[in-house]
């Protein structure tokens, strides 16, 4: 648990600080002398023999990373993850345009290039409400996300895509089902490749359009990572909450639950996922109403006046009342 575990700083062999730390996640080093920086976990009192070296002084203040040629494309969102399980995080970016094919971009810290996602022809369309099915990264959608989803210690990208998207490996997408299916997939960290085979996104919403919307990562039974896509169709005319699992190289779908009327299901412009109640397994929570496992309500305060919101905060923003708050 976060509450057992302390940290020490080191300067080369020299311990920083008195005590360990355990009120902050930052340090100030006002010694003199010069030294590599590390840190060393204190779990249940007792510090860790081996320690992550932290990285070196960034030159003014930034690192840069200069990106591959991508013309006409803008960055719109940014993720980290260690894709190849060296304890060190990579970059990764998506490149979007108006009526061109986006791309997902990944870089070492260095500035190497490692591999490029084209999402295809079917991306092309960058309307929110009426986007195209491998469309990403438009509006206050996302699409995509970067976690280790097997926990095998290195993170894939997760995407929301169509056929026609070319993966790392210039593998090209092509079920055999319509052009427009949906689907989500998972991509390889070191590699660039479709990692597994894709999974088909429930085809509730079809009769309203092509969903578009946010993941997140929730851990429903306490131990494992599952994948969760907020769906929406045909701006706000229908929305789906859907779970999938990805397991020995392979997505399956946890749950599903189509939210009819839209109206009753009060949501906002992403989702959090987190242990609300207190019971050790997260629920999602979507603005004003949360979810279990399963996808059952846990409550809805659309009975209260809650309608529809955009940026939001939930945490333990009280640290005076037991639980957390959301604003």
């Amino acid at each position: 648990q976060g509450s057992d575990i302390a940290f020490n700083v080191y300067k080369g062999t020299t311990k920083l600080n008195a005590t360990p730390i355990t009120t902050s996640t930052n340090y100030q080093d006002n010694s003199t002398g010069t030294g590599d920086y590390s840190v060393k976990a204190v779990i249940g009192g007792t510090e860790e023999t081996t320690g992550q070296k932290a990285m070196l002084t960034l030159q003014n203040n930034y690192l840069e990373i200069p990106l591959k040629a991508a013309s006409g494309k803008a960055i719109h969102l940014g993720y980290v993850g260690d894709l190849d399980g060296d304890g060190e995080y990579e970059y990764i970016v998506d490149r979007v345009a108006t009526n061109v094919s986006q791309y997902v971009d990944a870089y070492h810290r260095n500035g190497t290039f490692m591999w490029r996602v084209d999402m295809g022809p079917n991306s092309t369309n960058t309307d929110l409400s009426l986007s195209g099915p491998s469309t990403i990264s438009v509006g206050h959608a996302d699409d995509e996300t970067v976690y280790d989803i097997d926990c095998d210690g290195k993170a894939e990208l997760l995407l929301r895509g169509a056929n026609g998207m070319i993966f790392g490996d210039n593998k090209t997408l092509n079920a055999t089902t319509t052009q427009t299916d949906q689907f989500i997939v998972a991509v390889d960290g070191v590699t660039g490749a479709e990692k597994g085979k894709e999974c088909a996104v429930p085809s509730d919403l079809l009769s309203v359009g092509n969903s578009t919307g946010h993941f997140g990562i929730c851990y429903f039974d306490g131990v494992h990572p599952t994948l969760l896509y907020k769906a929406k169709a045909g701006g706000t005319r229908a929305m789906m909450d859907c779970a999938f699992d990805f397991k020995n190289n392979a997505w399956s779908l946890r749950w599903k639950a189509v939210r009819t009327p839209i109206s009753a299901y009060p949501n906002n412009h992403q989702v959090r996922c987190l242990d609300v109640n207190g019971d050790g397994f997260d629920e999602e929570v979507n603005g004003g109403y949360a979810v279990k496992d399963g996808g059952t309500v846990l409550w809805n305060m659309a009975s209260q006046g809650v309608v529809h919101g955009d940026r939001w905060h939930i945490g333990d923003l009280n640290p005076d009342r037991p639980g957390v708050e959301g604003v």
